[in-house]
């Protein structure tokens, strides 16, 4: 994981399977481990034990789908974000607070949200994003929404609002125009959030969206890191 090892400054490297058998998992968290790994991500389609390893389950992952999206009105001014700002920033450090950066205690706090306020930039620059849109009151952000084409999908990235503005309308507003935009654009509207984020799941379901696919993310790390404590 380059970006990922840039960032922390440490070896950071990432297994996906969807096998049920952990020896499989277990051996090569160790080959990585000697090749010099201080954090590994364990995506897997079946929960885990690792009981041999400095893990945490940060994530039970839920991909949300909207496979038909209908065209709404959106009866709120929502713009197209083409400069980044600090309330942007705060929005998007508010989006990961149930991400597993989030979650990791092991993660610095100042390191969570370095991290989200580099998705913002990047997400700003079309580096990371397709689009971004936000829900302004007098000229300052207080809601917006980031997402990309990935294959036959338009995938949300970051959603966020300001918990000053919650319940006012503004998260189904910014949900509705990507749902719109996808039905433009013949694709699906995709999002994923965590199972342990309530709110967030019936939110989705609520505008439409049906669950696709679980998976459980561990983070794994090794007892020499500086940072690692055991668990």
């Amino acid at each position: 994981m380059d970006w990922d090892s840039r960032f922390f400054g440490f070896d950071v490297a990432r297994i996906d399977t969807d096998c049920a058998e952990e020896c499989s998992v277990d051996a090569e968290i160790r080959r990585l481990q000697r090749q010099g790994a201080e954090l590994i991500y364990v995506f897997s389609t079946h929960p885990l034990r690792l009981s041999d390893f400095n893990a945490i389950l940060v994530d039970r992952k839920l991909s949300y789908v909207n496979a038909s999206p209908v065209y709404r009105p959106v009866d709120k001014p929502i713009v197209e974000v083409t400069e980044v700002s600090r309330q942007l920033y705060e929005l998007g450090c508010q989006a990961g607070g149930h991400s597993r950066y989030k979650v990791d205690p092991t993660i610095k706090e100042e390191d969570f949200r370095r991290m989200f306020r580099l998705w913002v930039d990047n997400s700003v620059s079309r580096r990371f994003a397709d689009y971004v849109f936000a829900y302004e009151v007098d000229g300052v952000a207080v809601g917006f929404v980031t997402a990309k084409v990935k294959d036959d999908e338009l995938s949300i990235g970051l959603i966020a609002t300001d918990e000053n503005y919650r319940g006012c309308g503004i998260g189904g507003a910014l949900i509705q125009t990507i749902v719109n935009l996808a039905s433009e654009l013949h694709l699906k509207a995709e999002v994923t959030t965590q199972a342990d984020n309530i709110t967030a799941c019936r939110f989705y379901e609520h505008q439409g969206f049906n669950i696709a696919s679980r998976s459980y993310v561990y983070h794994v790390w090794s007892n020499n890191n500086e940072n690692s404590n055991p668990l």
